[in-house]
């Protein structure tokens, strides 16, 4: 599995791409709270994002554009198979604080 990062400014690029002789499970958990948008390319994973006794399960990622909150409770659980390699692209932010909310719209 290679994962790389990229800082640019206040985001954090992801990109994620593993290809395997044999089945692999690989789990990630984010140490801070953030907001986020993968992109799979043409890789067909299965994919559990898993909180608590919450589970979303998805088993055909290719072409799959998914946005989520995740922090350290979340965890990203990629099942990557031999013939299905995962090629993955994540955008990621902190999420607004809320001291942040409403300065930019006034409220009315």
């Amino acid at each position: 599995m290679i994962r790389d990062t990229i800082n640019i400014n206040d985001f954090i690029i992801l990109v994620e791409e593993a290809h395997t002789q044999e089945v692999l499970v690989e789990s990630c958990r984010f140490e801070e709270p953030l907001i986020a948008v993968a992109l799979y390319g043409t890789g067909n994973v299965h994919l559990s994002m898993n909180h608590g006794d919450t589970r979303n399960t998805y088993d055909n990622t290719k072409g799959l554009a998914l946005s989520f909150y995740a922090d350290d409770t979340v965890d990203s659980v990629h099942t990557i198979f031999p013939e299905k390699p995962l090629l993955c692209l994540v955008m990621a932010t902190a999420p607004p604080t809320e001291v942040g909310v409403g300065t930019h719209f006034p409220r009315r």
